[in-house]
């Protein structure tokens, strides 16, 4: 019976995540709060997680402005991104297509009707 009130009263607890999958699954706000809490059990592992994650973490972000700043000095160099942009050109021959198309499929059997209905 000792041991079991010694337990009851002991203010040491293990880390529970909110998902329930286990500490290196758990939010870095939860790890964080348990690696400085004193009471916490698991409270080494919690900050070697989260040291980890906060590396990994600044390393993507790293990698990202590195990736930005490859592409910003790329469309330096050259403007135009073909990928994302249309030329004048293509605009042109675009809008020359659409303007042909709508005479033919709404503008000409419209007066071919009225033609029709007059002649009829």
């Amino acid at each position: 019976m000792g041991l079991f009130e010694k337990k009851q009263k002991s203010p040491l607890y293990h880390a529970q995540s909110s998902n329930n999958w286990g500490i290196a699954y758990a939010t870095t706000e939860e790890l964080q709060r348990w690696s400085e809490d004193p009471n916490c059990i698991e409270k080494e592992e919690c900050a070697r997680i989260l040291a980890e994650r906060l590396v990994k973490e600044e390393a993507l972000r790293l990698e990202r402005e590195q990736r930005l700043a490859a592409k910003r000095g790329l469309l330096e160099e050259n403007p135009f991104d073909p990928r994302t942009e249309l030329s004048a050109d293509a605009r042109h021959i675009a809008s020359r297509i659409v303007t042909n198309l709508w005479i033919i499929f709404v503008a000409l059997p419209f007066v071919l009707g009225i033609l029709y209905a007059i002649l009829k």
